[in-house]
């Protein structure tokens, strides 16, 4: 496998240096991959990767690991290899340094994931997590399960390391679980409202990079994953929605993760959980929104996929979003449903994300939860 070829669509060649490399069962393409960037993990790099080996054996899938070790100090990447070499497990696992501007876990995962997608069948599966997580016993087997129950992109539960949790401060425990339910009441609620999100799970609405199953043409199509610093898994989730791809959130496809707070990643979520431990009062988790505007872009939301699958969307449906009927060049220029409604909500002020305050929280989480009563009411 050629590992300069590889990173050309995310790194200048300038920009990341390849150390070492140790392979085996490489000489021919793997029904499924799973990629782990780590930088740092000799600590925890055993434990995650014993309970991907568990997952792959319960699975019974004949799948490898691509292993990717980026800027590391320690001894993570000797340690993969002596797991990886005694359990004959098919992988790839590199080592690189990458130039300062692109030592981020972004780049890390985009360039895991192209091995695994150069490893991969052309008609497989990838899958995805962190080297400071450890992925349940059903974790592989649950994907594939879901997947071929009718969507493309899986998106797991993330549940904390517990002795961690304990360590936290408890009215940080208490605003996470509460955001937490805030996410989860907006999935129920566009599942009363879209007969297609009710598909989805309500148990939880994570995208994260700890825990994404997909078919390898899902990852093609949509150019792969995106080598920003940070949100490179919720940038690729979006990109997948856009393409029309299928995604579910299973809350049966769970993943234990660290939520320390001297993590490896910049803009991760252990520099996240350090700034709401210094400050209580933090800014809430930028994915949540008014849950005026929540129910107002699922109803949005709904009519437009009737209106796109019998044809363009109505001069009136443009209107009630304040977009004026001259402004369809978004329209005209986009070839799936996705991509259109994405045009649509950059373009609506009404579809504007306005973030949920500190000091409007409860409030809100009060009026989603009325919201949700009132619509299952309706469905019942």
């Amino acid at each position: 496998m050629n590992l300069a070829g590889l990173f050309k669509r995310a790194s200048e060649p300038s920009s990341v240096e390849v150390l070492r490399t140790a392979s085996l069962g490489i000489d021919h393409r793997w029904p499924l991959a799973i990629a782990i960037p780590a930088r740092d993990e000799e600590e925890r790099v055993l434990a995650c990767l014993q309970a991907v080996h568990s997952a792959l054996m319960h699975a019974g899938s004949a799948g490898g690991i691509v292993f990717l070790v980026n800027n590391t100090r320690d001894r993570t990447y000797e340690r993969a290899w002596r797991f990886l070499s005694f359990h004959r497990i098919p992988h790839c696992i590199v080592d690189v340094q990458f130039a300062p501007a692109d030592a981020h876990a972004g780049m890390a995962r985009c360039l895991a994931l192209e091995c695994a997608a150069a490893l991969t069948e052309t008609d497989g599966m990838m899958l995805t997590t962190d080297a400071d997580s450890r992925a349940d016993r059903d974790w592989v087997a649950g994907t594939i399960r879901t997947i071929g129950q009718g969507c493309d992109l899986v998106c797991g539960l993330i549940e904390a390391e517990p002795d961690e949790v304990g360590l936290l401060p408890a009215p940080m425990r208490a605003r996470i679980a509460l955001e937490q339910e805030y996410a989860r009441l907006v999935l129920v609620l566009n599942g009363f409202i879209d007969v297609a999100e009710a598909d989805r799970s309500p148990h939880q609405a994570s995208a994260c990079g700890a825990s994404l199953g997909f078919r390898r043409n899902l990852y093609v199509d949509v150019g792969g994953m995106p080598a920003i610093p940070c949100g490179e898994d919720r940038a690729f989730v979006a990109a997948a929605i856009a393409g029309d791809w299928r995604v579910r959130y299973s809350s049966a496809v769970k993943v234990t993760t660290s939520c320390r707070i001297d993590g490896r990643a910049a803009g991760g979520m252990a520099q996240t959980l350090a700034r709401r431990a210094a400050n209580p009062e933090a800014e809430c988790d930028d994915s949540l929104e008014l849950a005026s505007t929540a129910l107002f872009r699922a109803r949005a939301r709904t009519a437009f996929q009737q209106h796109w699958r019998h044809g363009k969307p109505s001069g009136n449906l443009l209107e009630a979003l304040s977009i004026d009927r001259a402004d369809t060049d978004c329209l005209r220029l986009a070839n799936r449903g996705g991509e259109a409604w994405g045009r649509i909500e950059d373009r609506s002020p009404r579809l504007k994300r306005m973030p949920v305050t500190p000091e409007g929280f409860l409030g809100e989480l009060a009026l989603l939860r009325r919201m949700v009563r009132s619509e299952h009411r309706r469905a019942v």
